[in-house]
């Protein structure tokens, strides 16, 4: 039997967002189609109720049920951003991209959460349609296999009945087979394909240098019994040829300060150095290649890429390059906007990273 109760009247505790957040939240129509119940808000809500009333029927960790509510608060906080009507119908594409900077800022303030929590919840926030979009498109098991490397399918399914009944919608039986269908036997699946999510990571996190690779790619070329060989089986131990930091999350670091602490003796390359940006591409990874080339194939110093806000398909073909020519990448990533940020909602403008594109990720 699923852990999913009718609702009950007591109401749940207020949100703990800024007030102008939940304004905007409460101000933001949605498609009645898919949610009757009014606003972001009152969606927001009912979602709430329906954590607090059924989240002790799961054997969940603390960290788990921490996790879990702060990603009921925040799943839906990318809507006042992006809902438009279109046609004469509200909606809401691409909101839990954008719901990301502005949750990532909000938990940066509590205290009480680790950076590994604060990420686990940003996955969450990132990936909550996965559940209801593949499933209202019938989609093949094998499209959830990318969705199990980048968040805790167990998690998501869990959030996922709590999401999908605290809404009024048009075909409720529809969407408890759907859930029902993920949580019984989608997760169930791909957990004993490739394991749970931890374990997932901490096989990467362990994985030499060439598997890494190997991995990576298998993941990008969709090969996913490529993976499920991969990520259990021995790989002989390899090298790279040079180490290589990638600084994520925009202007207003003390580059002086940053450089004492973190990149000693690294060489170092700025992205953002005048008149750079406003090269032809060609011209930009000319110089690019020249520099990996000298400073790290050659010369095999540890270097260090800085620059203002990367797109992912700039970031992606600098660390494709620095892969293909035997590089180990770290990235850097700058979580805390800095005084004086206008908008501190929308820092950093990097969304979730994938845990394999690079070899190690620290978050600053």
């Amino acid at each position: 039997m699923d852990p999913i109760k009718a609702s009950t009247t007591t109401a749940p505790a207020p949100l703990p967002l800024p007030e102008d957040l939940l304004t905007r939240m409460k101000e933001t129509p949605q498609n009645p189609r898919y949610h009757a119940e009014g606003s972001v808000y009152e969606h927001v809500m009912m979602v709430m109720s329906e954590f607090e009333k059924n989240i002790d029927a799961y054997q969940l960790s603390p960290e788990d049920r921490e996790v879990l509510y702060w990603a009921v608060v925040m799943h839906d906080v990318g809507k006042p951003v992006v809902t438009k009507n279109v046609g004469g119908e509200w909606r809401a594409q691409g909101h839990e991209r954008a719901g990301v900077p502005i949750a990532r800022q909000i938990l940066l303030n509590q205290g009480n959460l680790s950076q590994h929590q604060r990420q686990r919840v940003l996955e969450l926030v990132r990936y909550h349609h996965i559940p209801l979009t593949l499933g209202l498109k019938q989609a093949p098991i094998e499209d959830y296999y990318r969705s199990a490397i980048v968040t805790d399918l167990r998690l998501l399914g869990i959030f996922g009945a709590f999401d999908l009944r605290g809404r009024i919608c048009e075909d409720i039986p529809r969407v408890e087979r759907i859930i029902h269908q993920f949580q019984h036997d989608i997760e169930p699946k791909i957990r004993y394909d490739l394991g749970d999510h931890i374990t997932i990571k901490e096989a990467y996190q362990s994985a030499p240098h060439n598997k890494k690779n190997a991995l990576w790619a298998a993941w990008n070329e969709h090969k996913f019994n490529r993976i499920s060989k991969l990520l259990p089986a021995a790989a002989p131990l390899s090298r790279p040829n040079y180490q290589c930091a990638i600084t994520l999350g925009g202007p207003g670091i003390d580059w002086n300060e940053w450089k004492n602490e973190y990149f000693p003796d690294r060489q170092h390359f700025d992205l953002s150095m005048p008149g750079f940006p406003k090269m032809p591409v060609e011209e930009q990874f000319r110089m690019l290649r020249n520099f990996l080339s000298v400073f790290g194939l050659t010369s095999r110093k540890k270097l260090v890429l800085t620059g203002d806000f990367l797109t992912d398909e700039y970031r992606r073909t600098v660390i494709d390059y620095i892969r293909d020519t035997g590089g180990e990448i770290e990235y850097f990533v700058i979580e805390k906007a800095p005084e004086g940020i206008a908008d501190p909602y929308t820092w950093p403008q990097t969304g979730i990273l994938h845990p394999w594109e690079a070899h190690r990720i620290t978050y600053c």
